[in-house]
C-alpha cells in the first residue's frame, strides 16, 4: 500500500486529563461533532486502537435527543473485565477537517470519564490512522475500501 498518495490530515495530541501530581497526559484526540435527530454536539473524541466500538458518555444522549430507555441494552467488557451495561443508538459523526460524515452504532455508557472513545469497528474501519507519538502528532485519511 502506497501511503504517500493519500490525502492525510495532520492533528496534534491534546492534553486534557490531569494525572497524579498535576501532570497533563497528552492523547490522540480530535474534535468530533455527534448528530442524531437534527441535534448535535461538538466535543473531543479519543482514538482507541485497542477498543472495539465507539463509546459515548450516556449524558450526551439527552443532548442529542436520544431516549436511552428505548435503546437495546448490551453488555460490554474490556481489559478490566465484563459486566458494563451500555445502550445502543445510531449516531452520525463528522470531523472538522474531513468532509464525509459516517454513521456508527454507538454504545452509550454511564459515568465515562471522557465524552467519546472512537474504536476499531466504527472509526478505524472508516479511516487510515498513523500515530507519531514521538512528535505528538497523528494523521488521518478517509478509507474508501
Amino acid at each position: 500500500m502506497n501511503l504517500d498518495n493519500l490525502d492525510w490530515k495532520e492533528y496534534g495530541y491534546v492534553g486534557q486529563t490531569k494525572q497524579r501530581g498535576g501532570a497533563i497526559s497528552l492523547r490522540p484526540q480530535l474534535r468530533v461533532t455527534l448528530e442524531s435527530g437534527g441535534r448535535s454536539l461538538a466535543t473531543l473524541g479519543l482514538m482507541d486502537s485497542g477498543g472495539d466500538y465507539t463509546l459515548i458518555n450516556a449524558d450526551i444522549a439527552e443532548v442529542l435527543g436520544i431516549d436511552l430507555s428505548k435503546c437495546l441494552e448490551v453488555e460490554i467488557g474490556g481489559v478490566v473485565g465484563t459486566g458494563i451495561k451500555a445502550r445502543l443508538a445510531k449516531v452520525q459523526i463528522s470531523l472538522d477537517s474531513i468532509e464525509e460524515d459516517f454513521d456508527v452504532e454507538a454504545r452509550f455508557v454511564e459515568d465515562m470519564p471522557i465524552d467519546v472513545i472512537l474504536g476499531q469497528h466504527d472509526f478505524f474501519t472508516n479511516f487510515k490512522v498513523l500515530f507519531d507519538r514521538e512528535k505528538l502528532k497523528f494523521f488521518l485519511c478517509r478509507n474508501h475500501n
